[in-house]
């Protein structure tokens, strides 16, 4: 059946109002069509939006962590640098027993190769000295002693004196003071006077300006061993010792302002003066001042 004209022609202004809206009916299909998208903008942000404080709470908890995780192991640090305090202090309680010899020696080894932590020099000093006076009586614990000043040597390494070394090697040490093969360095000009190492009385012209001498030890070939220092009947003032074998039976001796940096003293003679030295070395820090019938 056909439609009217009048039917048709309300037909086809319904059709176009649908399509171009006006006036409120604008407006509401305006506020239709951007409503969903307005939705899922709103939406999307929200995602975003969390998304991102979960990702900050995320990385404050993880930073929180680490904080945590760094403070236990500092404690346990800490604790663990105690314990191994408190067995160096129980081994040297007893320092005429042979176990608790053993068990000094023992820390000590497993310090310098760095599987416990590293003994505080004030254990070092309070140990050690224990067992310098239990040589008085038992001489096995001389042994010890010596062993307690070499790793307090070791420490000495890390307060040396700023400056700057260059090798020597036009300069001849007296060699009844050092025997074997080691290098010589020269720092340039530093507060404290000049650097001496002399037999005592020697009286040798002094140079005009300050330095510090550095003696570094090598492998002595002849005795399969550092090179030697003899201390007996020595001036030494201002000197940097390194990795050398010191020989010392308590005669007079005169030292100022002298590093032992990684020496040995296993060749030290035990004798009253070699026990005030021990001592002394032990106390030291960073360097050694000291005066035997000088």
């Amino acid at each position: 059946m056909a439609f009217s004209p009048e039917n048709e022609k309300w037909i086809l202004s319904q059709i176009h109002e649908a399509i171009h809206p006006t006036g409120w009916r604008k407006v509401g299909y305006f506020l239709r069509a951007w409503g969903v998208l307005g939705l899922v903008v709103t939406a999307f942000v929200g995602i975003v939006a969390i998304a991102v404080t979960m990702g900050v709470t995320a990385f404050n908890r993880v930073e929180q962590n680490a904080i945590f995780r760094q403070h236990t192991e500092d404690r346990l640090g800490r604790i663990e640098e105690s314990l191994i305090g408190l067995r160096a202090l129980i081994a040297s309680s007893q320092p005429t027993r042979k176990q608790n010899q053993d068990a000094a020696k023992e820390i000590l080894a497993e310090a310098r190769q760095k599987a416990i932590p590293a003994i505080s020099a004030l254990i070092v000093e309070q140990a050690g000295k224990s067992f310098i006076e239990a040589a008085r009586t038992e001489p096995k614990a001389w042994d010890v002693a010596l062993d307690f000043v070499a790793y307090r040597s070791g420490l000495a390494g890390r307060d040396l004196p700023k400056g700057n070394f260059n090798f020597s090697g036009n300069t001849t040490i007296n060699p009844t003071v050092v025997v074997g093969e080691y290098s010589v360095f020269l720092s340039g000009q530093m507060s404290g006077g000049p650097a001496i190492l002399e037999r005592i009385g020697a009286n040798l012209p002094r140079p005009c300006y300050s330095a510090m001498l550095k003696i570094v030890g090598e492998q002595n070939l002849e005795h399969n061993g550092p090179a030697v220092l003899r201390l007996d009947g020595t001036r030494l003032e201002n000197v940097i010792a390194v990795n050398l074998s010191i020989e010392y039976s308590g005669g007079p001796m005169i030292l100022r302002n002298v590093y032992f940096v990684n020496c040995t003293f296993s060749s030290v003679k035990p004798s009253e003066g070699s026990r005030q030295f021990a001592s002394t070395l032990l106390a030291s820090a960073p360097s050694v001042t000291f005066n035997l019938g000088g």
